[in-house]
């Protein structure tokens, strides 16, 4: 019988991810909407910039959730270090 591993993020990892994709869509969306009522280019600079805000933010959870997962992939199998290859794959 096989037991079930560890979830690949802990549990409170997930609500905080779930809560900054859910603020970086809304700094998105903020700045469409905003600078979709601009007339000049110019007024939309401070519009972009908060979008850009956006964009680091999913960017930086991303990065967040990948730093985790090889976390906990690490302690489930640590004999597995950063040179190891596998065997036949001509990297020898």
């Amino acid at each position: 019988m096989r037991t079930s591993s560890p979830p690949l993020w802990p549990r409170p990892v997930l609500p905080v991810a779930a809560a900054l994709y859910l603020a970086a869509v809304a700094l998105l969306a903020g700045a469409w909407y905003g600078a979709s009522g601009q007339v000049r280019v110019g007024g939309q600079f401070a519009w972009v910039a908060l979008g850009l805000t956006g964009v680091v933010v999913a960017g930086a959870t991303n990065a967040g959730l990948l730093v985790a997962a090889r976390h906990t992939l690490r302690r489930r199998h640590p004999h597995l270090d950063d040179d190891w290859v596998p065997e036949g794959s001509g990297h020898d």
